[in-house]
């Protein structure tokens, strides 16, 4: 059985992990539209513009995601930032 968070996610959006994808490019668009080249942030920074955008624009999927997601899944967040950093 799904509970918390998870079933937030399945009813809502489908998978959490879809969900971290969409943030991870949300605010890769949102730091070029700043002008600021992602490649060169630390997932610390993106974490922030993350949450810039949760305040931003609170009805997107990546504001949902900065709002509703678990430990877990920021943890991802954090990860998949950095190899995507090495591997750009």
């Amino acid at each position: 059985m799904t509970t918390g968070r998870n079933k937030f996610w399945k009813q809502e959006y489908g998978k959490p992990d879809a969900a971290r994808e969409t943030a991870l490019r949300a605010v890769r668009s949102y730091m070029r539209s700043m002008g600021i080249d992602p490649k060169s942030c630390t997932s610390d920074q993106a974490a922030a513009a993350l949450e810039d955008l949760q305040y931003a624009d609170p009805d997107t999927i990546a504001a949902k995601f900065a709002a509703f997601a678990s430990v877990t899944q920021l943890k991802k967040f954090h990860r998949d930032w950095t190899r995507w950093a090495k591997e750009a």
